[in-house]
This record gives C-alpha cells, structure tokens and sequence, in this order.
C-alpha cells in the first residue's frame, strides 16, 4: 500500500520516531519517509485551532500533563483528570448504564478506547496499570469503577484469576482463581520459552495458598472483607492513592517512597532505642555457573561421563602398536536451545542444514519414524517423507520458536586421535606469598596442570570430542573429578604445545589477566609499508614495527568451512596479534616466538604468521613443513 510512496509522520523528533521510520522503509517499501520539522509540539504551537488542523487524538507525554491536544482544553493535568474521575465514578457505580460515551469524552477528537467496553477514552490514569506487569491500561471510569485491579492487553486473559489484593476475595472465589491458575500452567508446562510465564503464576498460587490459610486459621467471613468498589493502589496498597506513588511514569514516587523510609524509622526510634533496626541483606545477583539451572546440567554431564567412562587415562582404549586412540561408541541423548537464526524455521529446514550427518532425507525421515527426535518432550512424528510432503508436528507446530528445546538421541562415534601412553603433566604449587598478594588468601586447590598438549587432540569437549579431550583424559590420569579441570587459556586441535589448566576459577582469572599482558605499549608502534602476501589478496592488511616486536592488523576470514580453513582477507572479522622474537635455532632453522592474540579469532595466529611469510613449524594446513618423524614432533624444553 505504501511502496513507492512519501510517508509523512506526526513526530516528536527523539529515537523512536527514527527508529519507526526505518522500520517503515523496511517493511513497506515507502521511498520516503519525512518528519515534521520541530516535532510535534512546534506543529501544535503553530496551529493550535482544532479547526485548521489535521491531528486527531493526543500526543502522551512522560509528565503531570498525561496527554497534550490541539487547543489548552486537551491538556490534562493528571491531579485534575484524577478528580474529575473519582466524581464520575461516585456517580455511576450503581447505574452503569446511564453513561453515555459523551461523559467519558474530554474533548470532541477522541481516537482512543476503553480496554473493557471499546467506548471512547483516552485519559490515562496513573493508577491504572497493570496488576501483572504496571504496564499503563487505559480504561474509562465505569470500567475503572467495576473492576478491583486492572489488567493490560498482554494479561487481559487472566483478569479473573490473578490479583495482586487478595483480602476482598471470599474463599471460594481464591479457590476458583486456583483452578483458573492451574489450568493456564497446564497449557504451558513444556517449554522453555513460558519459563517466566510459569514463574509468575507459580507465585502468585503461593499467595493464593498463604491467603487461604490464613482465612482457615482465622475463621475469616465476608464481613471483614473490604468492599468490592474499592480499589488499591498496584504499589503503596491503600484505597485513597490518586497514583502519585507510582503510576507508568512514577510520579513523586522518590518523595513517598522517602517520607514512607521516614515514617519507618521514626516509628523504630520512638518504640525501641535499644534495638538497631534490621534490614535484609541485599540480594547478589549469581554468576552463569552458579545459577540452579547451570548447576543441575554440569551434575547431568558429569553422571553421563562417569555412566559412560569418558572420563579415562590417554592409555584406555589406546592402540600400543600404533598410538591411535579410538573410545567405542556410546548412546548419547543431546539437546541445543533454539538459536536466534532457527527460529521461524522448519524443523525440518534447521536439521539438514545445520547437522551434516541428518542432511539426507532418507536418515532425517528414519530418525524421526523411531521417534529419536523430540522438541520441548515431545516426539517428532514423520515430518518428511520420501516424496518430500510434511505433516505436523506433536504441539501442532512445524516452526521452532524462541527457547524451544531441541533432543536427539544418537548412536555417539568419536574421531580417532594420535596420543602417547601418558600426557606429559607437571603440577605447579603456588607460594603463599602468590596466593595472598593475588588471590587474597590460602586455598585448598592453588595447583597449576601444565599439560604438554599432542597434535589432533582437541582441549576441551566440542564438536564430536568428548573422551579424546586434554582435559577428560588428564582428569582421568591425575585422578581429578570429571569436568574439574579448567583450561586457562587453548591451542588449536592440530597444534602441539603446553596447556596451562587448574581446577580453581580463581586461578583461571588470575593467569587469564597475566597472559594477556604484552611486554611492549602500543604507543611506540610506527607503521611501515603495507606487505602483500601470496596467501592472500587482502588490500587492507598491514602489520606494524613496535620497538621489539610486530602488530598485525588483517581480517581473518573462513574459505572452507568444511574443513575450517581460514585466510586474511578483507571482508573477514577484524583481528589483530603481536609476535616477538625470543630465540632462533640455526641447526633446525626455526625460531621461537612469543605469541599474543589481541581478538580471539580462530586460527588467528596461525594465519597471521602464515600470511608474514613465516609459518608455524609442522603446520601443514597453513603452510609449515611437516616433521618427518614422530619422535622430532616436540621441542625439547628446558
């Protein structure tokens, strides 16, 4: 409707109008899209005659005006629309129907409606909000007199069952709120995308529940009850708030909530000198690990591991005669949440193109007739046949959706890797003078695992590793817990070298921050003439001359995605990496170089040195020369 056309737009010329008018170029496909100048303020000023303009309605404002119109009388001052209201509904709580969409107008252009009754309003109160959420509800006042609570368009559904004052309620009508409450879980109870919403309405059954104890325990009839007409206020509880203490725009909420903390305290003064007043601790918010839902899944995968026995010593399920280390397959049962890219996406679409062993139609459509494939606990049913026609899936749905929850049992096939009969470990015990200037005290665990990591093993579980993992075979061989061990920095899959893993996070932290320190500034750095390399054609690459050491700056961009091959290029991510020269070897001709990684691209280093013309020894994916022998694959340190 409006593709090629100039779309005009009332304004009041913040963010949210640019943001309104790229969305309006985006999904309509209009050329144009203009803002008045000045917003729509100066328009009002200009032509402030509800005759000579075109606006209709009336602009909401943050503020003690509510809603600004074409002429003085559509501005309303909230105190006064609060009074003019508490007189119309004192008026009508017994005669409803007597009126008219007139008594509810403030002026003659009213383009907003009652939430409850669709009559014209456009007046919003600042007590009325959402009991759920505070969201601003706009109702008119023998709505606003009818109900005890109001409820936004998002929870309009739970306007019977959910109230934030329960003590106007009988006790059969918490218990048919119960039932309400209870039968909306059922709908929801699978899925991780209603995890709040069952949140919310678990809490609110708790309160239903201490409600409802107390009216047994205290033979609670009708008659203690506070009238129905009488509404609370959603945040200071009283009947007699106009919504200064809160309201959507929290009108004077910092004066009361202080002469609220005032009373309080006079209030302790006065009754106790003795005594300090108790206030509770605030809460900590948990890091990721700690949380319940993090920690349930770690214990989940450590049961797995020692179910399965993938947490064993490099010599277990080794081959003496060759090196090769091949654990035997396992049943395994894994899950992935909906990423943000799958959703709106076929299940169907998202497993071919994202698993490369489901990628046929034929294996899709057999793992789904043997019911290995579920979404939020329920089985899959035959999606995709031979002749490529669909049905639906259980939830009768075939589109993955935000926190969908997606499981695959599987026949588990781990790839083969080159290890010796024992990872070369040393242990590392920090002084005390370490732990007490870094770490701020003793600790039990303060042991350092330097790992001489093998080429083709993988440092930690991804992809298809699992057992042939650094760390689930040096847990295995020093005797540590299963997924105890944490790296505290990685190398790549194919690349040899020392691994510096713990088993504190404290440690983790304190190695992190000293590893990513370089002996240099950047500030001395002066840049030289841009180097071409023949492994790439990137024009915007460069590196840079810093007193003793090398900055490159050059995209790394992935070229083969199937086998993770990586080149500088100009449309890759940007990356940057310092390398100094340590000591060269003229019997071997290699050198030993300091790396640091300042992005954390992968394979950066790799191909940054690769792209100087100076390769890593052995690396024969990005252009080293590779070691005749096995037994010359490490360099032998002092």
């Amino acid at each position: 409707m409006l593709k090629d056309k100039t779309v005009l737009m009332y304004c009041t010329g913040g963010i949210r109008c640019e943001k309104a008018s790229a969305f309006i170029r985006n999904e309509t496909g209009a050329t144009q899209v203009r803002h008045l100048q000045g917003g729509i303020h100066k328009y009002l000023e200009q032509f402030p005659d509800p005759e000579s303009t075109t606006w209709r309605g009336k602009n909401f404002v943050f503020d003690a005006r509510g809603a600004t119109g074409a002429d003085a009388t559509q501005i309303n001052n909230t105190k006064d629309a609060c009074l003019k209201e508490e007189n119309v509904r004192s008026q009508v709580i017994d005669a409803k129907e007597n009126v008219t969409a007139e008594d509810a107008m403030t002026d003659k252009m009213v383009v907003g409606r009652c939430l409850y009754c669709q009559t014209p309003h456009d007046t919003f109160m600042p007590s009325h909000v959402c009991t759920v959420c505070r969201e601003p509800v706009m109702a008119c006042p023998p709505c606003s007199s009818a109900v005890p609570e109001y409820h936004c368009a998002d929870h309009f559904h739970l306007r019977h069952c959910y109230y934030t004052n329960l003590t106007c309620f009988s006790e059969a009508q918490l218990e048919r709120q119960t039932q309400e409450l209870q039968a909306l879980l059922e709908t929801m109870a699978v899925g991780r995308r209603f995890k709040q919403k069952r949140k919310t309405l678990n809490k609110q059954l708790d309160k239903i529940q201490i409600r409802l104890d107390e009216m047994q325990s205290r033979n609670m009839d009708t008659a203690s009850r506070p009238a129905q007409g009488l509404v609370n206020c959603r945040n200071c509880g009283t009947n007699e708030c106009k919504g200064d203490c809160w309201g959507f725009h929290g009108l004077k909420r910092m004066k009361v909530l202080q002469e609220r903390e005032g009373e309080t305290a006079s209030v302790v003064t006065a009754t106790s000198k003795t005594e300090p007043p108790t206030t509770l601790p605030r809460a900590k918010r948990q890091s990721a690990n700690q949380r319940i839902g993090k920690v349930k899944e770690k214990e989940r995968l450590i049961e797995e591991l020692k179910s399965l026995k993938m947490c064993l010593p490099p010599s277990a399920y080794r081959d003496a005669a060759t090196g090769i280390r091949i654990p035997p397959p396992v049943v395994r049962s894994i899950a992935s949440t909906a990423k943000g890219k799958w959703c709106g996406t076929s299940i169907e679409s998202v497993l071919a193109n994202e698993f490369a062993d489901l990628s046929s139609s034929e294996v899709l459509a057999n793992v789904i007739h043997h019911g290995l494939l579920s979404v939020n606990g329920g089985t899959v049913s035959n999606a995709i046949r031979n002749d490529n026609s669909t049905q639906s899936v259980t939830r009768g749905s075939e589109i993955l959706r935000n926190m969908d929850v997606l499981r695959r049992i599987l026949h588990w096939h781990e790839p083969p890797v080159l290890v010796p009969e024992r990872i070369s470990v040393q242990k590392v015990v920090l002084s005390d003078d370490i732990q007490n200037e870094c770490l701020g005290g003793a600790l039990d665990d303060a042991v350092i695992y330097v790992c001489d990591k093998p080429s083709t093993v993988p440092v930690h579980q991804a992809g298809p590793y699992l057992a042939n993992t650094l760390t689930h075979m040096v847990e295995g061989q020093e005797n540590l817990e299963p997924r105890s061990l944490i790296p505290c920095h990685r190398i790549d899959r194919v690349t040899s070298g020392l691994t510096i893993c713990c088993t504190n996070p404290a440690i983790s932290r304190l190695i992190q921050g000293r590893m990513g320190r370089f002996p240099d500034s950047i500030e001395a750095c002066r840049n030289i003439s841009t180097k071409q390399s023949e492994y790439n054609s990137s024009s915007l690459a460069k590196y840079s001359w810093c007193d003793n050491y090398i900055e490159v700056d050059a995209g790394v961009d992935v070229v083969d995605g199937k086998n993770g091959v990586r080149s500088v290029s100009d449309a890759g991510k940007p990356s940057q990496s310092r390398f100094q020269h340590l000591y060269y070897d003229a019997e071997s001709d290699t050198s030993l170089i300091l790396c640091c990684p300042i992005t954390g691209r992968g394979h950066q280093l790799r191909v940054h040195l690769q792209w100087l013309g100076y390769p890593i020894h052995n690396d024969v994916l990005y252009g080293g020369l590779p070691v005749p022998n096995e037994e010359t694959r490490h360099t032998e340190r002092k």
